[in-house]
């Protein structure tokens, strides 16, 4: 899927781009389950924790989809 290129209605999107906005929707559903839990009040930077969390789902999402 990486060098596959994805249509969405004549749009053709890299199969990156898709990879890392399935991950960014993973992000936003993991950050209000993380944040109603309170882990967020036991890290020190939270904005770095979020991008962390992103890079090892966009990681894991590509991972799932390369052949």
């Amino acid at each position: 899927m990486m060098g596959a290129m994805v249509d969405l209605y004549g749009v053709f999107l890299p199969g990156f781009l898709v990879c890392a906005i399935a991950a960014w929707c993973s992000l936003i559903v993991l950050r209000k389950v993380l944040v109603r839990v309170g882990f967020y009040r036991a890290t020190f930077h939270p904005a770095l924790i979020d991008l962390a969390l992103f890079v090892l789902l966009l990681a894991g999402i590509t991972a799932v989809f390369v052949r």
